[in-house]
């Protein structure tokens, strides 16, 4: 696996908007606390940086289910 780097990427993803107010609200609490600019694209990048390698299969498909993530559809089988 690549090892990350500073270089920054803007990629454009569907959050749920249940996520976004947590973000939002999570920045503002973060900016009292520090008294710092803090960005909400530097809480997603955190949050990837922290658990991106630990997230499995599983994680993915319990979270489908329960929070109705968007439908993949199968591809067929060659």
């Amino acid at each position: 696996m690549k090892q990350p780097g500073n270089e920054l990427v803007s990629k454009v993803y569907r959050v749920k908007e249940e996520f976004v107010q947590i973000l939002e609200d999570k920045r503002i609490n973060m900016i009292i606390e520090t008294r710092e600019g803090i960005a909400e694209a530097d809480i997603v990048n955190a949050v990837l940086w922290r658990y991106l390698e630990k997230i499995t299969t599983h994680d993915v498909m319990e979270y489908k289910e329960k929070m109705g993530g968007g439908k993949a559809k199968k591809r067929p089988r060659s």
